[in-house]
């Protein structure tokens, strides 16, 4: 690993030839406002040292270990399926702890607790939902701007409502049967009315469909929606989902366009997407 200089000699032009130079850059966050950062020469490579990183390799930030998307600012929620699952010998999942900081864990009990499966996402693993009764709960968040989720159908076709995300009296994500994802006229119309994505590429949510692969979905919305539910619509038979969580981020700002890419770049690098 490369030990970063105590006192570098600066760049501009973006070329490295020692390990002990750095350069000055610009950046921006998630929600477009503009400020600066060091970038350093590590391993003969530019990689710029962010709030988040932590730590750098002789090829540089190591992304999905030492993150340099700098994810978290606004965040609310956030849950991986590669860390933070609390599981019984059963791979049975009791708790799924909330990377953002705000304590926003999902749980369940009984009956109604998924199923961690490994080597699905990428090599990576996810949270199964059998599409009967399981669903998990977190802390009601009613101030949602900004949903990014990477999910798979099982099927990609349902004979019930199932629901990505729910609440026990709201139905701002409200699920369609057959292959829709949501039921247009029922879902929210700040989802309805906002920039809602398939894998990076703009799609309208009644034309979004339930993802037979692992898909990102994405949702700016026009105003706050609400949700405390990892697939539950108001404990209604057929309204579970079928199929697997690889990750949720949700945010309490619109973000950016900037910021909504560089999230996206994040899990389709993360899930080969």
């Amino acid at each position: 690993m490369e030990t970063i200089p105590s006192n570098p000699s600066p760049r501009t032009d973006g070329n490295c030839t020692t390990s002990s130079e750095y350069q000055y850059s610009t950046t921006s966050d998630l929600y477009g406002n503009e400020g600066f950062g060091i970038s350093f020469c590590l391993g003969n490579k530019i990689d710029q040292i962010s709030q988040g990183d932590n730590c750098a390799t002789e090829n540089g930030i190591v992304a999905g270990v030492c993150n340099s998307y700098n994810l978290k600012e606004g965040q609310m929620l956030w849950l991986r399926a590669d860390a933070g699952v609390v599981k019984d010998e059963n791979n049975l999942v009791s708790s799924w702890t909330d990377e953002s900081g705000n304590h926003n864990n999902a749980t369940a009990s009984g009956r109604s607790r998924p199923l961690f499966v490994a080597n699905q996402a990428n090599g990576l693993p996810v949270i199964r939902f059998d599409g009967v009764d399981d669903f998990m709960s977190f802390n009601e968040i009613s101030t949602m701007r900004t949903i990014f989720l990477v999910v798979k159908h099982d099927s990609g076709s349902s004979a019930g409502y199932e629901i990505i995300l729910g609440h026990h009296t709201l139905y701002n994500f409200c699920g369609d049967i057959g292959t829709n994802l949501f039921a247009s006229n029922n879902i929210s119309t700040y989802i309805k009315n906002g920039q809602d994505f398939v894998n990076g590429i703009a799609t309208a949510p009644d034309s979004m469909a339930k993802p037979a692969n692992y898909s990102i979905i994405s949702l700016v919305t026009t105003g706050n929606v609400t949700a405390e539910y990892i697939t539950n619509d108001g404990n209604y038979p057929g309204r579970y989902w079928n199929g697997d969580y690889a990750e949720i981020l949700i945010y309490d700002k619109a973000l950016s366009e900037t910021g909504r890419q560089t999230a996206e770049e994040y899990l389709m690098e993360k899930y080969g997407i």
